[in-house]
């Protein structure tokens, strides 16, 4: 096999396991997909170092649980409010062929998912488990299963779209990856 064909054979294969596994969840009863959610905002918290943590305003509820004691108990609800991480969000950018350049420098710039996303839309798988169940991340390279100790629903980001300002902040961010002058570069690109 040529270098080239051997490419584009582990490129097919890249992108043909990644919507396996999302094929696989949406076969289960217990996930629900929700398309084309609109983002209202975007927040970044830096507390954890390694991983920084994301909250993706919405602009409709979807099913959540809640707690009003700080996580003693929780109950079955609403939210517009969807968490994950940088190191999640960057794993999906990776199966997007259009994105995936943008995975490496948001993990080293996680502010930068903010104008990125806000105004765009993103696709989420939920996956409700049930307390005393285990868990397995299916989207894991080396996944291994967690029991769960309360009834939750785990979000999966699986798909986004920017809007015309998210996809001209990711230009911005391109053009100063390649080390070019922002506002000539930009002049270029939009005539």
């Amino acid at each position: 096999m040529q270098q080239n064909d051997l490419q584009s054979e582990i490129k097919r294969n890249h992108y043909k396991w990644y919507e396996q596994v999302i094929s696989k969840l949406l076969q289960k009863e217990e996930c629900t997909l929700f398309e084309g959610l609109y983002v209202t905002g975007v927040s970044v918290r830096n507390d954890n170092d390694t991983d920084p943590r994301l909250s993706f305003q919405l602009d409709t509820k979807i099913p959540a649980y809640k707690s009003h004691d700080n996580g003693i108990t929780f109950f079955p609800g609403e939210s517009a409010t969807v968490y994950s991480t940088i190191k999640a969000i960057s794993f999906m950018l990776r199966f997007d062929e259009q994105k995936m350049w943008l995975a490496n420098h948001i993990q080293t710039h996680p502010n930068a998912i903010i104008p990125i996303f806000t105004g765009g839309t993103v696709d989420i798988i939920q996956q409700q488990v049930k307390k005393g169940n285990s868990f397995l991340y299916e989207f894991s390279l080396s996944p291994h299963e967690i029991v769960i100790d309360h009834d939750t629903i785990i979000n999966y980001i699986v798909r986004c779209s920017f809007n015309d300002t998210g996809q001209r902040f990711a230009n911005i961010v391109a053009i100063k990856l390649l080390g070019y002058d922002v506002k000539e570069r930009l002049t270029e690109i939009e005539e």
